[in-house]
């Protein structure tokens, strides 16, 4: 970038192919106090300015994919993004704390978050990053994956305070989203409640997976977390389930959980390091916690 005179500064750096704008890569700080949409086109905030959303401030992704490494100032229970929130990536600075309410979900009321929390997660697939869940309520529902992408860590504000509701139809809820590359995943300090589904065995709150082609699950971290069903209290249910189930993992800590009303938590099939330690499971169907083999006779690789 050229020396500017004084007094100046750069607002945008532009790509022109064949005499049309090509790219945008915005510099500029802004201050948002509407709904803005950037024009069409592939955009990216550069990592030196700073975006701040006051109340009334909002951005609505379109259809092409919106790069933001910008810092990112905006109250944690406020919506500022709005439309294709999958075309949406946080990077750098914007990645590094991603309150859940920013994406439309209040925590509050009772429709399913799960397109919500879909771009949640969406929002930092290329790099990782800290999701923050604030207390409240967040119902999710079946037919829309919910896949955790490497390097993401999803922290909530306590087992009591933020809960993942299911609505009562579906089976799973967080995913694995790239099983080749499932590395350095942290969940810790949230609630999680089965609300009453009980309608196919094993379903499960995380499952995260290697490819079982050599590729690893690798530095699994599930911490402090309480999972249960509302629905069944003090009881075991007649179904199966797997609240957690991480497998073909290599370092995996499963550590101070408490498990509910059928829940289990299952390793391994192969695995490696795998520390599963001060968890309380209370009303065990079939197994509690299981370090499971390959499968066919051949041994699983348990150690420690």
């Amino acid at each position: 970038r050229p020396t500017l005179p004084a007094n100046s500064a750069w607002l945008a750096q532009l790509t022109i192919t064949a005499s049309a704008i090509a790219a945008v890569n915005d510099l500029a700080d802004r201050v948002f106090t509407a709904p803005f949409t950037p024009p069409a086109g592939v955009w990216t905030v550069d990592s030196t300015a700073r975006w701040t959303f006051e109340r009334g401030g909002s951005l609505t992704v379109g259809g092409d994919v919106l790069t933001i490494r910008a810092c990112i100032i905006a109250d944690d229970h406020q919506t500022i993004f709005m439309g294709t929130l999958t075309n949406l990536r946080l990077e750098y600075c914007a990645a590094s704390r991603v309150p859940l309410p920013w994406f439309g979900a209040n925590g509050t009321d009772t429709i399913s978050d799960s397109t919500f929390i879909r771009g949640w997660l969406s929002a930092v697939r290329s790099q990782g990053g800290f999701l923050y869940a604030p207390p409240g309520i967040y119902r999710y529902t079946t037919g829309i994956d919910l896949n955790v992408y490497a390097k993401t860590t999803i922290e909530c504000a306590g087992t009591r305070n933020t809960i993942f509701q299911n609505d009562g139809t579906a089976n799973a809820l967080f995913k694995t989203g790239d099983q080749t590359n499932a590395k350095y995943m942290t969940f810790k300090h949230c609630g999680f409640d089965m609300n009453g589904y009980n309608v196919a065995d094993f379903a499960s709150f995380l499952s995260i997976l290697g490819d079982n082609a050599g590729n690893f699950a690798s530095n699994i971290r599930v911490l402090d977390n309480h999972m249960y069903d509302s629905a069944y209290p003090g009881d075991a249910t007649v179904m199966q389930r797997i609240y957690i189930n991480v497998l073909d993992v290599r370092d995996a800590w499963v550590q101070r959980n408490h498990l509910e009303n059928g829940g289990r938590i299952k390793v391994g099939r192969p695995g490696r390091r795998i520390y599963v330690t001060h968890n309380i499971v209370d009303t065990i169907n079939d197994n509690g916690i299981v370090c499971v083999n390959t499968g066919a006779g051949v041994g699983a690789l348990i150690t420690e």
